[in-house]
């Protein structure tokens, strides 16, 4: 229903019952002429602020193009993000304000009011959405966790934008109705005009804004004739629309309602591209991010299989050397062997030197009991005791020493018996080694025999690989010396197919002549004939009748 009201065509005049007076409506036209020229005004300053802004714009154009090359750094250097909160405050204070400025009740409100509220209007929208935008852009620099916030302001903007527009719709009705009776119709339709003239430059503006976001509006000059034209221009515009006003009143509401959603398309579909870009942008860097993570593994993987390898080099190296160690401890044993052999072949060379020792001793005792006997003879009894004396201490030396070889001999063969243990297992572990390095050169050898087996297996396959190469291009060569005598063949028996085509398309031909000729022959027989036999019956009739 509300939208069939507003559809609907409204009278000029709503409240006959309300009277004012003609000075009432010429200070309003005045004051809406002031107010327009202080529009114009604003408008020029408004061109200046929108090629600001399209510095701004290509500024920050330049600064996506740097944010798309170096991501890395500026997501670094991001500004921390502003607060949320304070803009919807603030964009809930301006819908506030607005609101509670056409909240009043249209029959308690001046004309003149009226006009300032609607002069205000756009002004309040463009600030609001400025401020929005400003708030958007400042979003839009920081991280991409916060896209959906600023997707949600966006629409903040565009609802905001569409509640003000309808606004000033509504107070343009009420404006509308709020017209006096019929003997005040001059004074409705300047106050008309200048509705009118508040509209177009609205429109002018919301124009300027999307030719300043879509890139196509004009630089212009700072001369100072080329602003005295632009001024000169505008009024001659002025001029026209208060010319104009009148036959427009009808039309104009309609256009700038159009005109108005046409705004909020362009607006829609810019606010689009740009949440189009941003997901681009937003891709191209997660692309980037997923390439440098893939980098990262892939020199983290290099890292890795160098560490490996050097490993396995220092697992090599350890290797060799404890086969070092293992051949300078074999040498050392070897050499520990050869030693004890020595300590043996000189403890052998003891014992003889012992044997030899007791043999002297035992010559010595007997030649010390002849002399005894010879000296007994002689002196028998001066001398026996101290020669039994001698003895028997010679003796006691002689049962000494011998008790001390004996215990030396079986120190010493104990330690011949446990120097020949140890040589024992010296030598099983020179088998062992020589074992293992039998082994270890076997397995050479047979990996030698085997990389002769491969290598001769290499250099058989290599001639059967040339052998057959050397065939099949032989049997390449004859099959294409065999293609070519094929081809020169089918050449032959072509063109001699061809001759006998032609031999018998021209006997062909021959026979379809003679035939023709025999059936022209065979014809002119039988006209000759039919001839002559009419003839003969015509005469044989001629004959009968005579």
């Amino acid at each position: 229903m509300e939208s069939q009201d507003q559809n609907e065509p409204q009278p000029l005049i709503s409240n006959p019952g309300c009277i004012f007076s003609t000075e009432d409506y010429l200070s309003t036209a005045i004051r809406a002429k002031v107010g327009l020229r202080d529009k114009l005004e604003e408008s020029q300053q408004s061109d200046c602020q929108l090629m600001a802004a399209k510095g701004t714009i290509s500024d920050l154009t330049s600064q996506l193009e740097e944010a798309h090359q170096d991501s890395d750094e500026n997501l670094a250097s991001l500004n921390p993000k502003p607060d949320m909160a304070e803009q919807m405050a603030d964009t809930a204070a301006n819908v506030s304000t607005v609101e509670s400025a056409n909240g009043f009740q249209a029959e308690e409100m001046d004309i003149s009011e009226l006009v300032w509220e609607l002069q205000e209007a756009p002004r309040n929208l463009e600030v609001c959405t400025a401020k929005l935008l400003t708030s958007a852009d400042s979003t839009e620099n920081c991280d991409q966790k916060h896209s959906e916030k600023v997707q949600v302001l966006k629409k903040g903007i565009m609802d905001l934008s569409v509640k003000l527009q309808q606004e000033q719709v509504t107070l343009l009705k009420k404006a509308i109705k709020l017209v006096p009776c019929n003997t005040c119709s001059a004074q409705a339709e300047d106050l008309e005009k200048v509705i009118c003239q508040i509209q177009k430059v609205h429109l002018e503006l919301l124009q300027q804004a999307l030719c300043v976001k879509n890139g196509h509006y004009k630089n212009k000059t700072s001369s100072k004739h080329h602003w005295i034209r632009a001024h000169k221009d505008q009024e001659e515009q002025t001029e026209q629309l208060e010319q104009t006003a009148e036959w427009q009143v009808g039309n104009g509401q309609e256009n700038f309602f159009e005109k108005v959603s046409d705004d909020q398309k362009e607006k829609a579909a810019l606010l689009f591209e740009i949440q189009q870009l941003k997901d681009k942008l937003s891709a191209e860097v997660v692309l980037r991010v997923k390439m440098e993570t893939t980098a990262l593994e892939l020199e983290a993987e290099l890292r890795r299989k160098t560490s490996v390898l050097e490993e396995a080099q220092s697992k090599v190296g350890q290797q060799e050397q404890l086969l070092l160690k293992l051949k300078e401890k074999a040498r050392e044993e070897l050499q520990n062997v050869e030693s004890k052999a020595q300590v043996l072949k000189t403890h052998e060379d003891q014992e003889q030197q012992v044997d030899q020792l007791d043999k002297t001793t035992e010559r010595r005792v007997e030649r010390g009991q002849q002399n005894f006997c010879e000296e007994a003879g002689k002196n028998q009894k001066e001398k026996e005791a101290l020669l039994k004396d001698k003895l028997a201490a010679e003796e006691a030396n002689n049962k000494r020493k011998i008790q001390d070889l004996e215990a030396e001999l079986f120190k010493k063969t104990n330690d011949v018996k446990q120097a020949e243990i140890k040589v024992y297992l010296l030598q099983k572990k020179l088998l062992t080694i020589k074992d293992e390095a039998n082994a270890q050169r076997f397995q050479v050898e047979h990996l030698k025999k085997v990389n002769v087996g491969i290598t001769a297996s290499k250099k058989k396959a290599e001639e059967q690989l040339k052998v057959y190469f050397t065939q099949w291009e032989e049997e390449k060569t004859s099959l294409v010396t065999a293609v070519e005598g094929l081809n020169q063949l089918l050449n032959r028996k072509q063109h001699e197919w061809s001759e006998q085509e032609r031999e018998m398309v021209l006997r062909l031909d021959d026979m379809e002549k003679r035939v023709a000729e025999k059936l022209e022959r065979k014809s002119k027989n039988r006209r000759s004939w039919m001839a002559r036999h009419f003839q003969r019956q015509g005469s044989r009739s001629t004959s009968r009748l005579q």
